[in-house]
């Protein structure tokens, strides 16, 4: 009896490559393509998309709808194009500034009232 436990336990290991490896022969192949969790998000944006559309183009308030959403999307436009104008502005001064101040360090100039040829006058 202890002698064919051995020759069981010494062929396990080979066993059970030889099932991991017929297990992986009958899956079956992955295919190319979506997955199923990127197939329901896909359902899932076509579902909002659709809602939005008919939300929209519904005959009844769609037209106030779409009249307030272009509203608002105007009030952005016009808000954010007078915040970049303003942030533009500030880093053209900014910059002007930075160049003043780097060429009054780069010139050097003679203290007022000993220039030459200037006499004190009383």
């Amino acid at each position: 009896m202890r002698h064919s436990l051995r020759v069981i336990t010494g062929r396990l290991p080979d066993v059970s490559g030889r099932v991991s490896d017929l297990t992986r022969r009958l899956q079956p192949p992955r295919r190319a393509g979506v997955s199923r969790s990127g197939a329901a998000g896909l359902g899932i944006l076509g579902a909002v998309v659709g809602a939005g559309l008919m939300f929209l183009l519904d005959p009844e308030m769609g037209r106030r709808r779409r009249a307030l959403a272009r509203d608002r999307i105007r009030s952005f436009v016009r808000r954010s194009g007078r915040a970049m104008d303003g942030a533009s502005r500030d880093v053209a001064n900014r910059a002007r500034g930075l160049v003043i101040e780097m060429r009054s360090r780069l010139v050097r100039r003679e203290p007022a009232g000993r220039e030459e040829g200037s006499e004190s006058v009383r």
